[in-house]
């Protein structure tokens, strides 16, 4: 014998106020252009002044095909760049980094670099709990 969850035994219903949603969602698509959203549906339907959550909005709507579109992230081609990074002569290009490191009792600190890029020669180095920036 199998025993099911109690949840599994309840006979699932239709949501009456789900089916009144719909209805309102499918006059306000009939007469209106397919372009509209679900955050459009959604405040039309509460300036109705009836209330329903923006994601129940498109829980209708999707199965029916009433979406306007599906937003598809596009990746963004940068330049890339190909720069040479060491020079000829020295002081005219300089590379700094500031790490975050974190101590084994849990306090944390910061390492500044600033390194001359013509002859990897370490200008200035800091180490703080926070370093500050001044110009």
């Amino acid at each position: 014998m199998v025993l099911l969850p109690e949840s599994a035994q309840i006979p699932i219903t239709a949501n009456p106020e789900g089916l009144e949603i719909m209805e309102i969602i499918r006059e306000i698509v009939k007469d209106r252009p397919v372009t509209y959203g679900y955050r459009r549906i959604h405040a039309m339907i509460k300036s109705m002044e009836i209330r329903c959550g923006p994601k129940t909005i498109n829980r209708y709507m999707g199965p029916k095909l009433w979406l306007s579109s599906n937003r598809l992230k596009q990746k963004v081609e940068r330049e890339r760049r190909e720069g040479v990074v060491a020079v000829e002569e020295p002081n005219k290009r300089w590379a700094s980094d500031i790490t975050v490191i974190k101590a084994w009792n849990g306090e944390k600190g910061r390492f500044c670099v600033i390194i001359d890029c013509a002859g990897r020669q370490v200008l200035a180095y800091r180490w703080a709990k926070s370093i500050k920036g001044t110009t």
